[in-house]
């Protein structure tokens, strides 16, 4: 039994990383759609998609929060948004690759962006009271820990000499 515990939260570990790959990609990929799309071009097209979902139903409360969003966005190419989603997106990727190529001071590096991260989501949340970014600052913590644990799990492996 005592054995299933570290492999329990090695695999943890493994699925944190791929959801951070995910994660990052989507980020990036948005970042780079933001970047290439001609002003004005996102939000018409999340505002229609908003409007028939709120003629389907007056009361969507998903549709409505979108167009609230909208309202205050800036979502113009340069904007903060598409830089925001292509750095978070790039250092998601940099610390999924450094942990999964097991570089030195990997662990140390994901810990520090990571809790960067939750920082900045929670001096948002503070500003905006959105609750994604509680979401988001919740998975970021978990990840935090998993990759502690994995760090020190890593450091009590007998090392091998790399090919």
């Amino acid at each position: 039994m005592a054995r299933e515990r570290p492999d329990l939260l090695h695999a943890a570990f493994v699925l944190g990383l791929f959801g951070k790959a995910l994660l990052g990609l989507g980020q990036f990929a948005g970042g780079v759609a933001l970047a290439m799309s001609p002003p004005g071009t996102l939000p018409r097209l999340v505002d229609w998609m908003a409007r028939n979902e709120l003629a389907e139903d007056p009361t969507d409360p998903f549709a409505r929060a979108v167009e609230r969003l909208l309202a205050h966005a800036n979502l113009a190419p340069g904007g903060v948004y598409t830089v925001y989603l292509l750095v978070h997106g790039l250092l998601n990727l940099f610390i999924v690759a450094g942990l999964a190529l097991r570089l030195p001071r990997a662990h140390a590096f994901a810990m520090l962006c990571l809790a960067g991260f939750v920082a900045y989501q929670v001096s948002e949340f503070v500003r905006t009271g959105d609750p994604i970014l509680l979401v988001l600052s919740a998975y970021d913590l978990g990840v935090i820990l998993l990759v502690r644990h994995e760090g020190r799990r890593a450091n009590s492996l007998p090392h091998r000499s790399r090919p």
